[in-house]
């Protein structure tokens, strides 16, 4: 009898380890699953972190598109009405800026203007020998310039009280901003990733407000000063003319049989 109930004893106590046996390997189970899951999850984030990588290294390694490029520039030389049309309304709001007094509305003026295609236009046919397209972009930056000229006299005629504030005095100093805006657009124009209107506004900033108020300081007799402001103008022409030339020469533009 005592036998017996030592192995009555025995058997309920492995029958109560059963649950905890169980619970055991349940629990094992799971921290296995967790682990499993947490890694493969790890995984595919270093996985499409890598892919992500993979796909911003090789958009920023893009190859220039010659002839698109060249494209790009061509039509943006051409003499449209928009671009006479916003050149025309960039002068305008730059004028009203400039006797104003108000550097934000002279800021808003430049993200109208659409001076950057035909200086690119210029910069390209020096470099490709271009003398169709060099003549065709000069002619579009000259009548574009003697309109936002003529513009900024008609204010000047029309508001000759106020043809001497501190924005137009302004506007007869500084050539490093055109040196700097050439550079930019030029890099635009070969690359995908930037906007040439947004790089424009820089190269805008050179031209438009000296252009405008040397319209007006010669529609008011200041004559000394529009001949200041108008060879601030020549000048930043010529600093972006450069340093756009530089760039798309830099890059690779030479007119060759294969990409011309």
């Amino acid at each position: 009898e005592p036998h017996l109930n030592a192995k009555h004893q025995t058997h309920n106590i492995d029958a109560s380890n059963e649950p905890n046996k169980t619970l055991t390997f349940e629990m094992i189970d799971k921290n296995i699953h967790q682990t499993v899951q947490k890694q493969l999850e790890e995984q595919q984030e270093a996985q499409y972190e890598a892919f992500k990588q993979y796909l911003a290294k090789k958009n920023s390694e893009q190859t220039i598109d010659y002839r698109q490029v060249r494209i790009n520039i061509e039509s943006g030389a051409l003499p449209t009405r928009a671009f006479y049309l916003l050149n025309g309304l960039a002068a305008i709001i730059a004028g009203f800026g400039l006797l104003a007094n108000s550097p934000a509305v002279v800021i808003g003026a430049m993200l109208v203007a659409m001076l950057i295609g035909p200086i690119s236009g210029i910069a390209l046919g020096i470099i490709d020998a271009r003398f169709a397209l060099l003549k065709k972009s000069l002619l579009t930056l000259l009548s574009g310039g003697v309109l936002i000229y003529a513009i900024g006299m008609i204010l000047g005629l029309l508001y000759p009280e106020q043809s001497q504030s501190q924005e137009i005095i302004a506007r007869t100093m500084d050539v490093m901003v055109a040196l700097a805006g050439g550079t930019a657009g030029a890099y635009a124009m070969i690359s995908r990733n930037l906007s040439v209107a947004v790089v424009g506004v820089a190269v805008a900033t050179a031209l438009v407000p000296p252009l405008t108020a040397s319209g007006i300081l010669l529609a008011n007799g200041k004559y000394d000063l529009a001949l200041g402001a108008l060879i601030l103008t020549l000048t930043n022409i010529l600093a972006i003319q450069f340093t756009n030339a530089l760039v798309l020469w830099v890059a690779g533009f030479r007119r060759l049989d294969t990409d011309a």
